[in-house]
C-alpha cells in the first residue's frame, strides 16, 4: 500500500499528532567527494570515473574553496589514521602570516601536487615544503596553496576494526 498524504492525515488524526510527526522524509546526507588519498605519506589520486566518497556531516556543504583527501593508511599517525578525511582550503591571503610547520597541500606552477609541512616562506607563493616522507622541496613556486583546515574522523564499526586487526597481525596495510 502506498502511503499517500490522505493516509498520513488520517493516521495523524487517529494518533492525535501533527502529520509531520507521522512521516518525515529522509534528510539528505552531505557527501564528501575525495579529491585524492594519502598512502605511505604521499598523495594518490583516485580515478575520476570512480571517485571515493565519505558520508559525513558537513559544516558548510556549499564550500567550493576546499578539497578533501582520504587517509588510506596509518602513515600520518599519531594525528590521523586510516579512514579519516582531511580538508584543505584554498588560501589567497598574505602567505607570510602562516606559521611554519603547518600542514599544506599545494599545486606547483609546473602542475605537481605536494602534501607536507611548510618549512619556510621565501617570497609570496615560494616555499620550502617537507613531505610526510621527509623529502624537502626547496623554493617551490605554488600556483594553488591549500591550508589544512579540518578533519573528519571516520567512526569505526566492528567490521572495520576486525579488518584493521587482521591487517595489523599480518603486517599488511589495507588498499
Amino acid at each position: 500500500m502506498q502511503l499517500t498524504s490522505k493516509w498520513i492525515h488520517r493516521i495523524a488524526e487517529a494518533l492525535e499528532v501533527h502529520p509531520g510527526d507521522v512521516f518525515q522524509p529522509p534528510q539528505a546526507v552531505p557527501i564528501i567527494w575525495l579529491y585524492g588519498s594519502i598512502k605511505r605519506g604521499n598523495l594518490a589520486n583516485f580515478e575520476p570515473t570512480n571517485p571515493e566518497r565519505y558520508v559525513v556531516p558537513l559544516d558548510d556543504p556549499e564550500d567550493t574553496a576546499s578539497v578533501w583527501l582520504g587517509v588510506m593508511d596509518d602513515s600520518l599517525a599519531p594525528f590521523f589514521h586510516w579512514g579519516d578525511a582531511l580538508r584543505f582550503t584554498s588560501y589567497y591571503e598574505d602567505i607570510h602570516t602562516i606559521a611554519e610547520g603547518r600542514l599544506v597541500f599545494i599545486t606547483t606552477d609546473d602542475g605537481r601536487e605536494i602534501l607536507g609541512t611548510l618549512e619556510k616562506v621565501h617570497a609570496e607563493f615560494v616555499f620550502d615544503i617537507r613531505t610526510m616522507t621527509g623529502v624537502v622541496h626547496k623554493g617551490v613556486k605554488s600556483k594553488l596553496f591549500r591550508l589544512f583546515t579540518a578533519a573528519q574522523v571516520r567512526a569505526l564499526d566492528d567490521e572495520t576494526v576486525e579488518l584493521i586487526e587482521k591487517y595489523s597481525r599480518n603486517g599488511l596495510l589495507p588498499d
